[in-house]
């Protein structure tokens, strides 16, 4: 994981353990993602060991951390922590491509999961989230036409099988149609093209190319959006910028 963003989802009840938000991590490349229960008063501290436990000891350290301007993550505990580690951070409202776009339209899907599965058992949402997370991880992601799980580890999960009897009237059997040829795992990634570069820092803010500007929209306060398209990144990571930013 060269690459990664984080983001926080709050305003959740709170559950019998006492978290009441979650921490989002996504991979850029892969689209890994991983979602992490904490709670809206966690210390920075506390959020530096949420992520050395469930990021760092599985996947090393990031080249590029990606993140808004959340207290925790523009406290000099934070920014002195990550010099240390040699992780670049890139903190801005003008990163769209990744805050506006992939992280938080991730975030909309965890929601939805947490509602379709936590209905009847809201306050223990929590527990649900290791199987919501590998239920996401191992769907194919639209942006790649590949599962996160797979991008990650060059292989997919295994995941448990009901085994069939004669009243089902199914064989444990496959069509050969659905049958593919193997390929050896060094060679699936040969030509695979590595994400964008991250920003370059102009006065310590990221900055990036515009390609094209596709629509612009006023709101209801009065403040012009220009919808971006961004030079190197996917289609479907244009996003909404306020005119100021521009």
């Amino acid at each position: 994981m060269a690459v990664v963003s984080l983001d926080f989802i709050t305003g959740l009840p709170p559950t019998t353990s006492g978290h009441d938000a979650i921490l989002v991590v996504i991979d850029k490349f892969s689209k890994m993602g991983y979602f992490i229960p904490t709670h809206t008063t966690a210390r920075t501290e506390e959020t530096a060991q949420l992520f050395v436990r469930h990021i760092i000891s599985q996947h090393g350290i990031p080249t590029t951390l990606i993140s808004d301007r959340d207290p925790k993550f523009t406290s000099k505990f934070w920014k002195e922590l990550m010099s240390l580690l040699g992780t670049k951070l890139a903190m801005s409202s003008a990163y769209h491509p990744q805050i506006d776009g992939q992280t938080e339209r991730l975030n909309q899907i965890v929601e939805q999961l947490l509602r379709a599965a936590c209905k009847d058992e809201i306050s223990k949402w929590d527990l649900h989230l290791p199987i919501l997370e590998f239920a996401y991880n191992n769907a194919t992601h639209a942006a790649t036409g590949q599962t996160p799980f797979f991008l990650c580890y060059g292989r997919h999960p295994l995941t448990p099988q009901k085994p069939t009897t004669s009243a089902t009237k199914i064989h444990n059997a496959f069509h050969v149609q659905l049958l593919k040829p193997y390929r050896d795992p060094n060679t699936i990634f040969v030509g695979h093209q590595p994400p964008p570069p991250p920003p370059v820092l102009v006065q310590n803010e990221p900055e990036y190319e515009v390609e094209s500007v596709l629509a612009h929209r006023r709101r209801r306060h009065g403040a012009v959006e220009f919808l971006i398209r961004w030079k190197g990144y996917d289609p479907s990571e244009v996003s909404w910028v306020p005119e100021s930013d521009m």
